[in-house]
């Protein structure tokens, strides 16, 4: 990943099962909404082992393939 702007950074996980599936998981401040396990980059953490981690803290798993499907960067301060 070319880093570019000021951040902050994000990196979320679109994780598959046999049956063609996708893991959502709820959000912290609002359990009936849905999204993608992940979030915010630590300080000298890349994309990989931020959403590596975001994933096990918020499901548990350990992923180990990791495809990089899409990057942006949208100019905002936070979301």
């Amino acid at each position: 990943m070319s880093i570019i702007g000021h951040g902050p950074y994000a990196a979320a996980s679109l994780i598959f099962n046999s049956k063609g599936e996708v893991l959502g998981v709820s959000r912290k401040h609002d359990f009936e909404d849905m999204g993608l396990p992940g979030g915010k980059l630590d300080p000298g953490e890349n994309c990989v082992d931020a959403a590596i981690r975001e994933t096990f803290e918020e499901t548990g798993l350990v992923i180990t393939q990791l495809k990089l499907v899409f990057e942006d960067y949208c100019g905002t301060t936070g979301i």
